[in-house]
C-alpha cells in the first residue's frame, strides 16, 4: 500500500514522512517546493 502525505514539507508532514519511511512504508508526497524538504527526507525518497 502507498501512503499519500499532502503538505510533507510542513512541520507535521515532515515528521510523518520520516516515521513512515523509517518503518519501510511506501510514501508519495505532495509539496509546493521540493527545496523546502529537509535533506534527510530528500535522501530517503531518492
Amino acid at each position: 500500500m502507498t501512503i499519500l502525505v499532502v503538505g510533507a514539507s510542513g512541520a507535521t508532514g515532515r515528521l510523518l514522512v520520516e516515521q513512515l519511511l523509517a518503518k519501510g512504508k511506501t510514501v508519495k508526497i505532495i509539496v509546493r517546493c521540493v527545496d523546502l524538504l529537509p535533506d534527510k527526507i530528500k535522501k530517503m525518497i531518492n
